[in-house]
């Protein structure tokens, strides 16, 4: 059989424009959630259409942003600058649609996270586990936000890369990943964690020692953190807009809830009125959390303590520190898991995959006409 990283492409294709085949199929055959889509619109309320269905939620902040910028006191600010930026420069080439500018980079995106999720496992674990470990990622009942206007697929490629580019000792491209992850979301700044323990453990860049070179990995993350504070400062006027922006919305996320352990298991699994997916309630959500438990508890036996690490890291901060609101879309990131699965499920893929896609195309639909975000 064929498992090479060229199929992996086509698959990835095919996946894609069906998906987008599905959702403008549903705009035309099924119902709108007009409520939803006025409540949470941006600017007039126009009547929706079905550009509206791609340009849902957080998407339409990062279009906002990339059409005007950032300004004091501003909803967007909590949204971080990369892909808005990116989607700026590069909507000349679509006309000024910002709206093409942002899906056709989504989908290239996330055409370089299978790339270098692919070349990352299949150097440790053969073609067979790299082949699947795409398949199953692409497959993930969330998974279709990779081809949406979210940071998903850029951080997805980036964190991918980074650990690509540090196991093949390549520090200059390892260190931009680096510091490019902590300009597209706030979860880019905990990967500097896993690499601090990569870089002690000498898992990279093993025969360099002690040596300055390696250690410019961790300064890249700085280096891209402090970049973002100080263009916050100059266009905001607040270091911290992003953080001070989350009064705006209704999520319950503060790092706060990571130090009172006990309160937040209370009030997300004794005092919360469970929901199927609701965004602070759902039950969806605290299952999936459920599962990725013991999944990285079998992982450390499969993944080196880095990938093992991020894992650990990049999955528990964003359930530990909130509601669970959007955890199913946070464990997109987490490849270091697809590995670990498909090690152990290559065999019997086919169940996996048959379960899981017919979820996708559910999720995607009831996504894309407001009537769920993840």
């Amino acid at each position: 059989m064929d498992y090479s990283l060229k199929k992996v492409m086509k698959i990835t294709a095919v996946m894609k424009c069906s998906l987008l085949a599905l959702i403008y199929t549903g705009y035309h055959f099924l119902p709108f959630n007009l409520e939803n889509f006025r409540v949470n619109s941006m600017g007039p309320a126009a009547p929706p259409d079905f550009w509206s269905t791609l340009s849902t939620w957080d998407a339409q902040h990062y279009l906002f942003l990339a059409e005007h910028g950032y300004a004091p006191q501003q909803m967007s600010n909590s949204f971080y600058p990369l892909l808005p930026f990116l989607m700026g420069v590069t909507r000349f080439l679509f006309f000024n649609r910002t709206l093409a500018s942002g899906l056709v980079l989504s989908h290239l995106f996330t055409f370089a996270a299978m790339a270098y999720l692919y070349l990352l496992a299949r150097k440790n674990y053969g073609e067979k586990t790299a082949y699947y470990s795409c398949l199953l990622l692409l497959a993930f009942p969330a998974s279709f936000y990779l081809g949406l206007v979210y940071t998903e697929s850029l951080f997805l490629a980036l964190a991918a890369a980074l650990f690509y580019y540090a196991g093949e000792d390549r520090l200059l491209p390892a260190v931009l990943c680096a510091a490019l992850l902590t300009l597209t979301r706030p979860t880019g700044l905990l990967v500097l964690l896993p690499v601090l323990a990569g870089l002690f453990l000498k898992e990279y860049f093993k025969g360099k020692g002690f040596h300055f070179s390696k250690w410019l990995l961790p300064l890249g993350f700085l280096g891209g953190y402090g970049a973002y504070l100080g263009l916050m400062k100059v266009l905001t006027g607040d270091y911290f807009a992003a953080a001070h922006s989350e009064r705006f919305f209704s999520t319950n996320y503060s790092t706060a809830h990571l130090f009172n352990p006990v309160d937040w298991f209370v009030n997300n699994f004794i005092k919360t009125d469970f929901s199927v997916a609701g965004l602070h309630s759902g039950a969806l959500n605290r299952l999936l959390f459920a599962a990725y438990l013991p999944a990285l508890a079998f992982a450390r036996r499969h993944l080196n303590r880095t990938l093992f690490f991020y894992s650990l890291v990049l999955g528990l901060v964003p359930a530990l520190s909130g509601d669970f609101a959007s955890y199913m879309r946070y464990v997109i990131v987490l490849f270091p898991l697809f590995i670990f699965l498909a090690v152990k499920l290559k065999e019997k893929a086919d169940y996996y995959l048959l379960a899981c896609l017919p979820l996708q195309g559910l999720f995607a639909l009831a996504h894309s006409l407001y009537y769920w975000v993840a």
